[in-house]
């Protein structure tokens, strides 16, 4: 892949999160650059904090988006997290502004030390629809910030303890060193999988 930007000259590139940290380590490990890229768009997977501040060290004059959408509403929002603010207040994944030609339900399901968490729901002119008011429901699991960007929280069958997944899982992902955390309800106890670069570790 890195061959072929260069070889071309590509400018912008399309590619899930999986590939676009492999992507990384590969270019740090081989110390190699991408000088003709000017534009990346990816999504489909959550996009910890750790994982933004590595975008924006290894591709500091690109402009880099975080796309969210589905199959049947797709885009809904999008956040260009090379210009954007980290705001470490909020819970969660930022996905940006919702794009105009998507409206946007939202119904409240928690309060969680003053961050609202909603059922979010779509419509737009060529949104697939799936409910009674005519609405589509994706099943996810949104807070919104003082700018009204969209931050995502996982999924409404995503629930530990009564509570959002991300709400234990997405603050741990802050810590150094540490990739990705998986909390699951296992008989009414939180169970923590952390994975880090070197090892995975169970908590109970």
């Amino acid at each position: 892949l890195v061959v072929l930007i260069n070889t071309h000259q590509v400018t912008r590139l399309s590619i899930q999160p999986g590939k676009l940290l492999e992507l990384i380590k590969y270019l740090d490990q081989h110390s190699k650059n991408l000088l003709s890229l000017k534009c990346i768009l990816t999504g489909g997977a959550p996009i910890p904090l750790w994982f933004r501040k590595k975008l924006k060290h290894f591709f500091p004059n690109v402009d880099i988006y975080i796309v969210y959408g589905s199959n049947e509403c797709e885009p809904i929002s999008k956040l260009n997290i090379t210009i954007a603010e980290e705001n470490t207040n909020m819970i969660g994944y930022p996905v940006g502004q919702v794009i105009e030609e998507t409206k946007i339900t939202k119904k409240l399901l928690w309060t969680i030390q003053g961050q609202k968490i909603y059922e979010v729901f779509f419509k737009g002119e060529n949104t697939v629809t799936n409910t009674d008011d005519g609405l589509l429901a994706l099943g996810d699991l949104a807070s919104f910030d003082e700018h009204n960007n969209l931050w995502l929280l996982g999924r409404t069958v995503d629930i530990v303890n009564g509570l959002p997944a991300a709400v234990f899982e997405e603050p741990i992902e802050r810590i150094d060193g540490v990739e990705r955390v998986l909390a699951l309800d296992v008989n009414n106890k939180i169970n923590l999988f952390i994975q880090s670069a070197q090892s995975s570790t169970q908590l109970v």
